[in-house]
């Protein structure tokens, strides 16, 4: 990675195909960014160069694409190093006997434990073997043990000490449900500060080799991440969504304070609501009261066409007495959504986050319906719900993400987007999802990120969009990778 330029020198992009996102002036040639914002876009080089001031650089990107920074609107950051570590147990869907159960989790504890690593031992499997039921039955191991099951998660004792998990939060050493994610949530912040540090660093390298010059995490590790920002590390603007369910409250508020809201954010609560885990009706009146008082947004995990329905139900109810809460949603994934629901949706104003990075594993031409969203109306953003390892994978990747938004990953034609709409659900609809209108677009005034690609997505054909290649990656200014041919950027 690239060391960052000072802020304090502006910067030139000369003679490059830029795809703006702003109807006001969709293509332009030259833009200057001076302060970390845009201040000029346009096809006039003199005027870029002014604008840039005396010793600004300048990227000479031989008419190259250039469009927004990408978005990533759904991303696990504290579960790619943990359950979804390349060194977490993945037993698979089928049930494991107990032999071979003990045997996989003894052989990983005896794994010496590597420098800038933890200790801990990570396991996922859909059904747990015979005689495994409760914390006391897994196998006795040095190192703490926590096993994700589609029915619970079990952990060992030494797991619930550096929790600090009482016989009341877990018994028998089991946590189910909403709580899960509040266990993994103190796993996660249990890991030594090398090793997050480390995590992190890998993580803004993946960033900003991919073009994401924005990231919306499912994680609250607010100061590790202030920490990089203090340090001149920090090479990705991160907001943290956090979860609202906790062991020791149901409405959780966090009241963290970064030194600079545009890189370092915690704002919205996460809440789920699905078939097998609703969220309760007087939790929800809560929730909205709590919404109308503050303005704080919150995201709604839903799946299923009957959660979603009940959900609006719910919200159309409130919004009759207390109106205007309802525009504080967003509903994540929404993977059925005819196009009744979407309009009943798009009159609450509610933003939604589809996961076309999912379609391997819905394999179905219903899931994820942007195309019914979109001709609602609604705001629609794209996350790629990224977990770390994963069967099938759920890459980072936009390219990626924009080529299964655009082919519906091969399932159906009837959700199909154009590669122009994917194109802005991973930024302009990434950045309206997080409350901002200053990101996804390249306008005079916005901040000053960027992708240059290798050929513009809306332009090539479909099967090629995932082969284009990110050239660099600019986030305030400040050039954070960089892979592309000769010339390199040069000082005026």
């Amino acid at each position: 990675m690239l060391a960052l330029l000072p802020l304090a020198l502006g910067l030139v992009i000369a003679d490059a195909h830029i795809v703006t996102l702003d109807d006001k002036q969709p293509l332009a040639h030259h833009a200057a960014i001076v302060d970390g914002k845009f201040a000029y876009v346009g096809d006039d080089l003199a005027a870029a160069r002014r604008a840039a001031g005396k010793g600004a650089r300048e990227l000479d990107v031989l008419g190259t694409t250039v469009v927004p920074g990408f978005n990533d609107a759904h991303v696990h950051f504290g579960l790619s190093i943990t359950l979804g570590a390349e060194d977490a147990l993945d037993l698979g869907p089928g049930a494991p006997d107990r032999a071979t159960f003990v045997r996989d989790i003894e052989d990983a504890a005896a794994t010496p434990v590597l420098p800038d690593h933890h200790d801990w031992i990570f396991v996922t499997t859909r059904t747990l073997p015979e005689g495994v039921r409760t914390g006391h039955d897994l196998p006795v191991i040095a190192r703490p043990l926590f096993v994700v099951t589609e029915h619970g998660a079990l952990l060992n004792a030494l797991a619930l000490a550096r929790l600090h998990l009482s016989a009341s939060d877990a018994p028998d050493g089991l946590v189910r449900g909403r709580l899960i994610p509040a266990a993994l949530d103190r796993a996660v912040k249990s890991l030594p500060n090398p090793v997050l540090h480390a995590a992190a660093k890998r993580f803004l390298r993946t960033c900003a080799q991919l073009g994401l010059t924005s990231v919306q995490l499912m994680d609250e590790l607010p100061e590790l991440f202030e920490g990089l920002l203090r340090a001149h590390e920090l090479t990705v603007r991160v907001r943290m969504m956090v979860f609202g369910y906790r062991f020791e409250t149901e409405l959780y508020i966090p009241h963290f304070v970064s030194s600079d809201d545009d890189w370092v954010k915690v704002d919205a609560l996460k809440y789920f609501d699905d078939d097998w885990a609703r969220l309760p009706r007087a939790e929800l009146r809560r929730i909205y009261a709590e919404v109308q008082g503050t303005g704080r947004p919150v995201v709604i995990h839903v799946l299923s066409r009957g959660a979603l329905r009940s959900l609006l139900d719910q919200l159309d109810a409130l919004e009759r007495i207390l109106p205007g809460g309802a525009e504080h949603f967003r509903f994540d994934h929404a993977d059925e959504v005819p196009p009744e629901l979407a309009a009943r949706i798009a009159k609450l104003k509610i933003v939604v986050c589809p996961n076309p990075s999912l379609l391997p594993e819905w394999q179905s031409e219903r899931a994820f319906p942007m195309r019914t969203l979109l001709d609602a109306g609604v705001t629609t953003c794209i996350g790629t719900d990224f977990v770390g390892k994963h069967v099938p994978a759920r890459p980072l990747s936009p390219l990626r993400g924009i080529m299964l938004a655009v082919t519906h990953g091969g399932y159906g034609t009837q959700q199909r987007i154009t590669p122009e709409e994917a194109l802005r659900a991973y930024t302009i609809g990434s950045a309206r999802a997080e409350g901002r209108r200053d990101l996804g677009v390249i306008r005079v005034g916005a901040l000053g990120d960027l992708t240059g690609l290798s050929a513009d997505p809306t332009r090539v054909a479909t099967e090629d969009i995932d082969k284009i290649t990110v050239r660099y990656t600019i986030v305030g200014g400040r050039v954070v990778y960089e892979n592309r041919p000769p010339p390199l950027m040069r000082a005026r």
